[in-house]
């Protein structure tokens, strides 16, 4: 019997060292959310379903590069991740690590089900809405990614492939990004084009398409430079983690280089935002490092050199560009006469602080009033006062629920115009929300009068909350939100107390950190992971960065995960007794 043990013990400490030396083929769907995920873009024509609804066009048909196939390669990758977990959790026990932290995330996938189920709008939420396509399939896949990441993730070999896909995908985001910022956005050249789209597409749209943002704003392969600015907050981030953190010089060099140009896409895409998630990136890295090092004095310092240093270069960068974003940093107020219309049984206006009442229109009559030159249509019909849009139809303007906030709802680009109207909801959508890709459902889309003072357009439609943690309430529910601020405090208490420990070890050890990439991936994921949270106060989850943070939130919480040997002498009985 002893003789039995012995050589099973052997064998699968064989099996592990030959795990070390070999290629682990299950970090494949991993490089792919990581290396290929970003640059997906194909064109897409389809009918969105939004023309039933009075405040949406009449033209239902959206063309989109952006979200659409991004989506479906994504959900194809969370089945291909499942598939795979569901075989190796139970066949390779002595593989599987702790699931207790991951319960929270679990529980959240649970109540995004639910929430899906019960949607105000099932169709949108197994489909996607327009230009998000964060399904209930795409928030699932998120889940399976986290864990499939934090599950496969062993070897120091598995976290630098991991980290080479990571510098593969920014050097190619660069290129992207330094044709914008020359005015020659790859995919407004017809060669291009060609590539993205099929033959019958070609015909129809082949060199019309000249997005907004091109000889402006860098907004890489993200639709918007916000999204944009968000993802280089993270990637900047990361790349600073190991700036610190290398050993190397010629690699210093390499990663210096690489911060600089990636910190001027950040600058050119003009998301205040962004600035602020890069903000909280630099000072996590250097918390971590100073912690790491017992240099905490040295790297507060050198957070504040870096900072500094960033904005004198920023700030000549505005100025060579004619300060397009100093210009804009500060939202001009304007100043606000029309306060507030409703209809119903009369019209009832409020400008300038007077009240303008009208109840006296024949039955099928229009009447027109203009106001700081915008004209408002009204109809009376079956005794009920109407509101004619911009569209031609027909809708009701009642009160809108809504915050006050002074006056300053222009604040953020209007950012604190859209909160105001969203807080109100987060009662009525507490336990369940609206259901995933909701949003635009939910939020009050007849708000003609806030739209027009605060995003200077009544035609246009609100599908996002330009706040994570209040989109994810709204359209899943508070449980939902209290469950992933519980995980995201579980992942940062482990990368916490990971960094502590090696620290400790390190006091009585030769060993060099810098020269173990699991150790510094870990440290590089937290902080990255840190820019993610901290941008989510002003940008949304998106298929553009959400991805990358799972994969990352993954690495930190498998970078303490290692089986006991304890844990490997039951796994090794446990086998012999089957």
């Amino acid at each position: 019997m002893a003789g039995r043990k012995k050589r099973h013990k052997t064998s699968y400490q064989n099996h592990m060292a030959g795990e070390q030396r070999g290629w682990n083929d299950l970090l494949l769907p991993v490089l792919l959310v990581v290396a290929i995920l970003p640059f997906i873009v194909y064109f897409k024509e389809y009918q969105s379903g939004l023309a039933r609804f009075a405040w949406y066009g009449i033209d239902d048909t959206v063309t989109d590069f952006y979200t659409y196939y991004k989506s479906r390669f994504l959900i194809w990758i969370g089945v291909a991740c499942t598939i795979v977990l569901l075989f190796r959790l139970p066949l390779y026990p002595e593989k599987r690590k702790r699931l207790k932290p991951f319960v929270p995330l679990f529980v959240y996938a649970l109540l995004v089900v639910v929430s899906a189920l019960l949607s105000v709008d099932k169709g949108l939420s197994l489909t996607g809405a327009p230009y998000m396509y964060e399904n209930v399939f795409v928030l699932l896949t998120y889940v399976a990614v986290c864990f499939y990441t934090y599950q496969v993730m062993e070897t120091d070999k598995d976290y630098k492939a991991v980290h080479r896909a990571v510098c593969v995908m920014l050097c190619g985001m660069l290129v992207i990004g330094l044709f914008q910022v020359a005015g020659r956005d790859l995919l407004n050249m017809e060669g291009v084009q060609r590539l993205v789209m099929n033959k019958e597409d070609e015909a129809l749209y082949l060199g019309t398409f000249e997005d907004v943002f091109t000889r402006s704003y860098v907004y890489l392969m993200t639709m918007n430079p916000n999204y944009a600015g968000h993802f280089l907050a993270m990637a900047l981030t990361y790349i600073l983690a190991f700036l610190f953190t290398e050993k190397d010089k010629k690699y210093r060099i390499a990663y210096g280089c690489l911060f600089v140009v990636l910190f001027v896409l950040l600058w050119m895409t003009y998301s205040r935002g962004a600035l602020v998630a890069f903000a909280v990136g630099v000072v996590c890295a250097c918390i971590c490092s100073g912690i790491l090092k017992k240099r905490s004095k040295k790297m507060l310092v050198r957070a504040v050199g870096i900072t500094a240093a960033a904005c004198v270069f920023a700030v000549l960068l505005d100025a060579a560009g004619g300060f397009h974003f100093l210009g804009r940093m500060m939202d001009a107020k304007e100043e606000i006469h029309l306060e507030k219309i409703t209809t119903g049984e009369r019209v009832t206006i409020v400008y300038d602080g007077r009240t303008q009442v009208i109840d006296d229109l024949e039955e099928g009559e229009v009447r027109t009033i203009s106001l700081d030159g915008r004209d408002w249509n009204f109809i009376r019909e079956n005794g009920v006062y109407t509101y004619i849009n911009e569209f031609g139809k027909y809708d009701q303007i009642p009160e809108i629920p809504a915050v006050d906030f002074k006056g300053y709802e222009y604040l953020g680009s209007g950012r604190v115009y859209i909160w105001s109207r969203v807080l109100p909801l987060l009662s009525k959508y507490f336990f369940l929300g609206s259901g995933p890709d909701t949003f635009l459902e939910a939020f009050p889309q007849n708000d003609y009068v806030g739209k027009a003072n605060y995003s200077h357009s009544v035609t246009m439609y609100i599908e996002k909350a330009h706040n994570g943690y209040l989109m994810c309430w709204v359209q899943t529910g508070f449980p939902a939100l209290c469950c992933l601020l519980i995980f995201a405090a579980v992942i940062w208490g482990k990368g916490a107390c990971r960094l502590r420990s090696k620290r400790k070890t390190e006091e009585n050890s030769t060993d060099d950190m810098r020269g173990n990439m699991k150790e510094r991936m870990q440290i590089a994921a937290l902080c990255s992971v840190c820019a993610y949270a901290a941008g989510l106060f002003f940008h949304d989850s998106t298929l553009f960065t959400t991805p990358f943070a799972c994969v990352c939130m993954g690495i930190v919480a498998a970078g303490e995960e290692r089986l006991s040997g304890a844990k490997e002498s039951r796994m090794i009985n446990k086998k012999e007794k089957r």
